[in-house]
């Protein structure tokens, strides 16, 4: 598979270890959420498991640097082995990753039993009065979502170009790990 950019992140699958390529498909375009340039850092996940959402294609992004607020994590699905893509907004209400976090990045990965997690992170003082890390996790191919705080950052750092991207990984025995910097 390969991804390209533009305005747009398209995907191609080979079947044939790369000598021919299918005709690309649209996985997100800049423009579908309109001033907020939804195609920074691309991670793709797909569930490799025996379960009933095997073959789904997960693909989280993030704004792109130079948009307004109104930051959020979005995730592109396909259940149709990469046919088509439908985006929606990774977080939500409660779980916000809010006005000031101005590149969410969420971290994704599929457990052996087909359930879609990402971790992405969040300052809503509404929501919360710590910055914190939220878990977004789905066991039915994205149709709905569920949520928890994996973190709350209860001192801030000094640093204003810190590198806190973190990464979320699983195993074959089902569980998850997270690995992120800390600042002490």
């Amino acid at each position: 598979m390969q991804i390209l950019l533009r305005e747009l992140f398209i995907l191609q699958i080979s079947t044939n270890n790369g000598q021919t390529w299918n005709t690309p498909v649209e996985v997100i375009h800049s423009n579908v959420d309109p001033g907020q340039k939804c195609i920074d850092r691309p991670w793709m996940v797909i569930d490799k498991s025996n379960s009933a959402s095997q073959g789904t294609i997960y693909i989280t992004t993030m704004n792109a640097k130079g948009v307004i607020a109104g930051f959020n994590p979005y995730i592109s699905i396909s259940t149709d082995g990469g046919n088509s893509f439908n985006w929606r907004y990774l977080d939500t209400t409660d779980y916000l990753s809010g006005p000031l976090i101005r590149q969410p990045m969420p971290s994704p990965t599929v457990a052996t039993d087909g359930t879609f997690y990402a971790v992405y992170p969040s300052y809503v003082t509404s929501q919360s009065v710590y910055a914190r890390a939220l878990l977004a996790y789905s066991s039915n191919s994205g149709n709905s979502f569920n949520y928890h705080t994996v973190a709350n950052y209860t001192s801030g750092i000094s640093d204003t170009l810190p590198k806190l991207g973190s990464f979320l990984t699983s195993n074959l025995a089902n569980q998850i790990t997270w690995f992120l910097p800390l600042w002490k």
